[in-house]
C-alpha cells in the first residue's frame, strides 16, 4: 500500500459545535509548518491559540484573535483563507466543508506560520493556503477525520 502524501490532525472539533480546527501534515512540502510551529511555541502561546480555536468553533466573532478575507481584500482571491493570531504569531489556513452530512459545518485546516511584523498580510501565505485547498490529496485528507467508521475513518483527537 502506498503511503498517503498528507494527512490532517484534528486540533479542536467537538461534535456539538458547527466548526473545527486541524493541522495539515504534508512532509513533502517545506512551507507547510503550522503544526510543527504551533507545538514549538511556549505553552501559554499554545493555550491562547486553543482558546481562539474554541471561540471560533462556538461561532464567536473576535477579529483580534482570528479573521478571514472577504472579496474586498486581495481582489477577492483568498476568500477561503483564514488566520488565527496571537501577538506577532500567525497560523494561516483555509476553510473547508468536510462533513457531507452536516451542511454549514466549517473546518479550518491550518497550513502555514508567519511571524508578522508588518501591518499587512504577506500574500504568499494566502497563496500557499489556496494551493493546498485546491490540492486533491489535501481535500481528501481534510475529510478523512469525519468519515464514518465503515468508510475508513482514522481515529484522531476530537
Amino acid at each position: 500500500m502506498r503511503p498517503k502524501p498528507c494527512s490532517v490532525e484534528v486540533a479542536y472539533a467537538p461534535n456539538a459545535l458547527p466548526r473545527g480546527v486541524g493541522f495539515l501534515i504534508y512532509p513533502g512540502i517545506s512551507t507547510v509548518v503550522a503544526r510543527e510551529t504551533f507545538y514549538g511555541l511556549l505553552e501559554e502561546e499554545q493555550d491562547y491559540f486553543r482558546v481562539s480555536f474554541e471561540y471560533w468553533a462556538m461561532g464567536r466573532h473576535d477579529p483580534r484573535r482570528y479573521h478571514g478575507w472577504d472579496k474586498s481584500a486581495f481582489g477577492g482571491d483568498h476568500t477561503h483563507c483564514f488566520v488565527f493570531k496571537q501577538d506577532e504569531h500567525r497560523l494561516y489556513g483555509f476553510l473547508d466543508h468536510p462533513k457531507e452530512n452536516v451542511p454549514g459545518y466549517y473546518f479550518c485546516v491550518l497550513v502555514a506560520y508567519a511571524w508578522k511584523v508588518k501591518t499587512r498580510t504577506e500574500r504568499k501565505h494566502l497563496i500557499l493556503c489556496d494551493q493546498m485547498r485546491n490540492t486533491m490529496a489535501v481535500r481528501i485528507a481534510a475529510r478523512e477525520p469525519f468519515l464514518a467508521p465503515e468508510k475508513g475513518r482514522h481515529h484522531g483527537r476530537h
